[in-house]
């Protein structure tokens, strides 16, 4: 029953009591004797009226205490599941924002690696990419136009590679996979063949410190992957 209801029929009740004391006055006159009698009578009447509409006014009172209680819950219900629901769109935001870095980083890494340059031969005959760093690998470096030119742009490859895996292990996502084998691919395809020729290649003509960097860098590229890759294995 709501309160509007209840209320109605208080007032109905109280009404029809009046009206009833009223009429019973009108039709036995107003003397002095009656009426203070019937005076007695009514306020021995009204008074549990007015116990019970105390009583009503608590109950009211309460059981709009209660509504007030009811919405003010909903609407903090209403409040943290909004915040829920941004918390979650940041999160997606952020892992998208995260996966889209890690693929430009790897779309960088091809790109400079297509522009790997090295020339041989008394033409100075131009290598890119993959061709490039073949040459790299298996042609004697004395028929090399240019050879530190080419190194130091291998050299500067495989520290982006390093960079993005040191990124992934640093701040990973939910779609690290994805990315690294993106990257493990292309690195079996592009690299991986070429790299222990490079680094062969640097030991045999024995090139002193000048190149001992770059042996170090190659070691360490073919370490992390095969280490990452084994990490990713067990999970």
């Amino acid at each position: 029953m709501t309160n509007k209801k209840i209320i109605i029929i208080a007032v109905s009740c109280f009404t029809l009591l009046v009206l009833t004391v009223s009429l019973y006055m009108w039709r036995n006159g107003f003397s002095v004797g009656t009426t203070g009698t019937l005076g007695d009578g009514f306020n021995g009447l009204l008074t549990p009226f007015i116990s019970f509409a105390g009583a009503l006014l608590v109950y009211l009172s309460f059981n709009a205490q209660v509504e007030a209680n009811r919405k003010q819950f909903a609407a903090y219900e209403q409040q943290v599941a909004a915040l829920n629901e941004q918390r979650k769109a940041n999160e997606l935001m952020s892992t998208q924002w995260l996966l889209n870095t890690y693929l430009q980083m790897l779309d960088d890494i091809r790109r400079d690696f297509d522009k790997v340059e090295v020339q041989i031969g008394a033409e100075k005959y131009k290598k890119l990419g993959v061709d490039g760093v073949n040459t790299l690998a298996n042609t004697p470096w004395n028929s090399i136009y240019r050879l530190v030119e080419g190194l130091n742009q291998v050299s500067i490859l495989l520290a982006q590679i390093l960079f993005l895996i040191g990124k992934l292990k640093e701040t990973p996502t939910e779609r690290q996979e994805f990315v690294w084998h993106k990257l493990h691919l292309w690195y079996e395809l592009n690299l991986l063949p070429y790299l222990p020729g490079i680094r062969r290649q640097i030991i045999e003509m024995q090139k002193g410190t000048e190149y001992q960097f770059f042996i170090g860098r190659i070691d360490k590229v073919m370490s992390e992957i095969f280490d990452f890759e084994k990490q990713n294995q067990k999970n």
